[in-house]
């Protein structure tokens, strides 16, 4: 299944990011890396990730969650993954990286 990315803007800048489909090195990553970017330029300090509908990530999927956590940690914002089902979970447990990033109950 291809991945997107649906971005929906919210009050106190923050943006909503609905994902769907597999997070995986290729060229739909980078686009959804240089749109994310691009979000974060103009002034967004807070993100969530909407992660019901993905269904896989891979290692680069994973190196841009944890980069972009600590590129708006550094701003003074938040990265927030809503609905990570447990195949992702157990990804980000296995790697330790669960305990970098901040989830929604």
């Amino acid at each position: 299944m291809p991945f997107d990315a649906s971005f929906a803007q919210l009050p106190d800048q923050t943006v909503e990011v609905k994902l769907n489909g597999t997070m995986t090195l290729g060229t739909t990553l980078k686009l959804f890396e240089s749109q994310l970017r691009s979000t974060l330029s103009d002034g967004t300090r807070h993100v969530v990730l909407d992660m019901e509908s993905l269904t896989y990530m891979d290692s680069a999927g994973l190196g841009l969650l944890v980069f972009t956590s600590a590129e708006i940690s550094n701003r003074g914002g938040t990265l927030t993954l809503r609905g990570v089902n447990q195949r992702i979970r157990d990804l980000l447990h296995l790697t330790r990286t669960d305990t970098l990033l901040r989830f929604e109950p």
